[in-house]
């Protein structure tokens, strides 16, 4: 055919913690149980003409459970689940991550030559309120990785500042602001107005350690 252009979409892989399986967040959303369709809303993203999946977690029994757990906490990121999404991860053009734990092992793994110098948005949430905790090496690990992605984001100005200050001078953090589902939590007029002369109390409820 003359003058036709075939055309495709890019090809996101979001590497999302590995107890976060989309097909399971899929089905409790359905049940009113999570609060998007997807890990973080990701699956927004193909209103905006990408084309995204998302990382699977392998069947776990008590032994490779075991081998999990002892190689994030000798690495400090979850290396076996980057590992065991590496086809995946080769054949996608870019890669989207939410943690410190899923960018650092996949870093790591193109370091290896395991994945291919693929383009990469690297998000940290925790990272950098460690940082004071982190001995020499694994602070050595960090600043080496922090070079493989070609974004490295953070989601508060606290982590930006510790980041230009201890990462080199080639990584450029960004601060990208963490948003949430305006069609799931709709913005609404408080139904009552705040005592005068008293502070008023916002309680949040949850696990998010940052948040806590």
């Amino acid at each position: 055919m003359h003058g036709s252009i075939r055309t495709r979409k890019t090809r996101v892989f979001a590497l999302v913690t590995r107890n976060l399986d989309s097909e399971t967040y899929v089905a409790r959303f359905a049940e009113g149980l999570e609060p998007d369709a997807s890990p973080y809303g990701l699956h927004l993203a193909r209103d905006l003409g990408y084309e995204i999946a998302f990382s699977r977690p392998a069947p776990t029994g008590w032994f490779s459970g075991l081998a999990y757990r002892i190689l994030a906490k000798a690495c400090g990121f979850d290396l076996l689940h980057a590992w065991r999404n590496r086809k995946a991860l080769n054949d996608c053009d870019i890669i989207w991550t939410m943690s410190e734990r899923d960018w650092l092992a996949a870093a790591a793994l193109q370091r290896l030559g395991i994945l291919k110098a693929i383009p990469m948005i690297a998000n940290s949430i925790w990272l950098f309120d460690q940082w004071p905790r982190l001995g020499p090496l694994r602070r050595g690990i960090v600043r080496n990785l922090a070079q493989v992605p070609q974004v490295c984001a953070v989601h508060s100005a606290g982590s930006l500042a510790v980041a230009r200050r201890v990462l080199p001078e080639s990584v450029k953090p960004r601060l990208i602001p963490f948003g949430i589902a305006l069609q799931t939590f709709q913005i609404e007029e408080p139904r009552s107005s705040a005592p005068v002369g008293r502070p008023l109390k916002i309680l949040s409820i949850g696990n998010d350690r940052t948040r806590d």
